[in-house]
């Protein structure tokens, strides 16, 4: 019988000690909040400190005095360097010291590892900051260039502005930073246009279709392209100035005169949806829709439309300043086809086996001679002519490429969350 009452009464001993004798590190964890006094997130260039200094705190929820607690910083991932690696804490449960960010990753991490007066390890915590780098791709996750649907850049004017997650902003002098603009008839932007001229030209959730002429300092709406639309539409640009406008149902309609008239073009686009338009050197317009193979050829400014034959299942149209025409179709994964001059047969100039294909947006854009070529699913090209091409960077995450006026490449991930920098 006491052989059995000895066995009962062990685990009730030791529950007994526990509650009158509890473990001093779970009553640490259990009575105080440990938290970075900092900004989860922020930007900075690789080499800065990160804030004027990094504080953690221990606080007491009962509050009652704090105990001197010693903190251990170390650098997890950026190696970057801190100035004082050990720091116990003061009287109001802080612990002071900077951290400069280093050249290793753009995504970097702090710990503070947090221990009792007699060195028994009580929890830790992580603070995480961006280093952005020179001649890296540095990824970035967060609102607001993290959702960016879509980028204009005027070199000349000294601006570039983003459509993200419904919102307009313009970039400020660090090309990691982003303000909103506050504007009544921006509270719904969902892709940015422009013409040859530097007009600005955005269509909204709504279906309508703002403008600016003074690089963005003011705001019109222009006449409704499909009235009785109260979604959004499919817009497009050219470089003559001419704005286009398509919805499923609905026919590709053209604007000569900056969005206050609209007229339907030939028949013969009607169903083929809308995605790049060029006017030619020689007056004629180059159009493709959004439909495969939907190549098409007006000399009479668009009252009709001749469909052009082309090799594969094309996607993608692109002129370039000397007239030079490159088509991109699915034909062995993706391959880009080039002719010289408007009439010239397509020739076959380069072929990539992507991961998976889809849409082509912004595809073709040029920084200083050099014409870089985003391939969804597969990576960035590059090209000074247009026939030969190389790898740029591989990673077949990629949607969108742009370029802002400094010349920094932003290109879009397809988690639609994720941004890349890269500032040479």
């Amino acid at each position: 019988m006491s052989h059995r009452i000895f066995k009962i009464l062990i685990p009730a001993i030791l529950l007994l000690s526990c509650e009158r004798y509890p473990d001093p590190a779970t009553d640490y964890v259990r009575l105080y909040n440990f938290y970075f006094n900092n900004t989860q997130g922020t930007k900075h260039f690789a080499g800065e400190y990160v804030d004027d200094s990094i504080v953690f705190v221990s606080v007491n929820v009962l509050n009652q005095n704090s105990r001197r607690l010693n903190v251990k910083f170390d650098v997890v991932s950026g190696d970057g360097t801190v100035d004082k690696a050990n720091v116990w804490s003061d009287k109001t449960g802080q612990a002071s010291m900077h951290w400069k960010l280093g050249n290793g990753t753009s995504k970097q991490i702090l710990r503070a590892s947090v221990y009792d007066s007699s060195g028994v390890y009580l929890t830790a915590s992580e603070l995480t900051a961006y280093g952005f780098r020179k001649g890296e791709w540095d990824a970035y996750t967060g609102d607001p260039d993290g959702n960016i649907m879509d980028l204009f850049a005027n070199s000349s004017a000294g601006l570039t502005l983003m459509a993200s997650s419904s919102r307009l902003y313009r970039q400020a002098d660090r090309y990691y930073e982003w303000t909103e603009l506050n504007n009544s008839l921006l509270q719904s932007a969902r892709t940015l246009r422009a013409d040859s001229n530097g007009i600005i030209y955005i269509s909204t959730w709504e279906g309508d279709i703002i403008k600016s002429s003074d690089n963005g300092l003011s705001w019109i709406k222009c006449t409704k392209p499909f009235p009785d639309r109260p979604y959004y539409i499919f817009n497009s640009v050219s470089n003559d100035g001419y704005i286009w406008a398509y919805y499923f149902g609905y026919p590709v309609k053209i604007s000569k005169d900056g969005g206050i008239s609209w007229y339907e073009a030939g028949s013969e686009i009607s169903e083929s949806g809308i995605q790049d338009v060029f006017r030619l050197k020689n007056g004629a317009l180059l159009f493709h829709g959004s439909n495969a193979s939907s190549l098409f050829i007006s000399y009479d400014d668009g009252l009709s439309w001749e469909k052009i034959p082309v090799p594969g299942y094309s996607l993608k149209l692109f002129v370039s300043e000397k007239d030079e025409i490159l088509i991109c179709t699915q034909e062995n994964g993706m391959t880009i086809y080039r002719a010289e001059k408007p009439g010239d047969e397509f020739v076959k100039v380069h072929n990539v086996s992507p991961e998976w294909t889809t849409g082509m947006n912004n595809t073709f854009t040029k920084r200083n001679g050099i014409y870089y070529v985003l391939i969804p699913g597969y990576g960035i090209l590059k090209t000074s002519d247009l026939i030969h091409y190389e790898d740029f960077w591989k990673n077949s995450n990629l949607r969108d490429l742009f370029i802002d006026h400094n010349g920094v490449f932003i290109a879009k991930d397809t988690d639609f969350k994720t941004v890349y920098y890269r500032a040479d």
